[in-house]
């Protein structure tokens, strides 16, 4: 009884983890692929990133500089 319902537990987290392993390999594929490089939409993904992180580093130092 309790070895079945191991293997069923089992079974469910190894099914998950499958499942979330390929979720991610074709998630990445959508931003980079080992043939082309980066996607258009990987390529939008680090200018956005690059964006993000030149505003984040203007508004602290601005912060610094107003106390």
């Amino acid at each position: 009884m309790i070895t079945q319902f191991w293997e069923l537990v089992v079974q469910v987290v190894t099914g998950f983890t499958n499942a979330l392993i390929g979720a991610f390999s074709n998630m990445t594929q959508l931003f980079y692929t080992s043939e082309e490089g980066f996607t258009v939409v990987g390529q939008l993904l680090l200018i956005g990133l690059g964006m993000g992180i030149v505003y984040f580093a203007f508004r602290f130092i601005r912060a610094l500089i107003r106390r």
